[in-house]
């Protein structure tokens, strides 16, 4: 999100010093802001309240627990798979199961041969 004024930019660089706000916050809007010089020094308080609004969702971000690369990787694995069923006609999602069961029926053949 970009900033909208001189005195947003301030604010944002002092409250991530003070650890109100997540470290590189503020520079990752200030990559986001196209030329800071031109900022106006301030702007309407309706716009400015969007910066109590971050500082509300930042401390709902911190009451739950961080996503470990497990749980991550499952939740992307069911998207993939979700997205690719999606596009699929019914026929062609018949066709899909029918090949994925024979694919698990032939996996557990070869592991029941091996094992005998």
């Amino acid at each position: 999100m970009p900033f909208k004024s001189k005195a947003q930019q301030r604010f944002m660089f002092a409250a991530e010093d003070r650890g109100e706000i997540p470290k590189g916050t503020a520079k990752r809007w200030a990559k986001h802001t196209r030329s800071i010089k031109s900022l106006p020094e301030q702007v309407k308080e309706a716009v400015m309240s969007c910066s109590s609004n971050f500082q509300k969702i930042a401390e709902e971000l911190k009451k739950y627990p961080p996503v470990t690369a497990e749980e991550k990787m499952t939740i992307g694995l069911e998207a993939a798979k979700d997205k690719k069923l999606k596009g699929m006609s019914p026929a062609e999602k018949r066709k899909h199961d029918v090949l994925k069961k024979n694919n698990m029926f032939a996996r557990n053949s070869t592991t029941a041969s091996t094992a005998s």
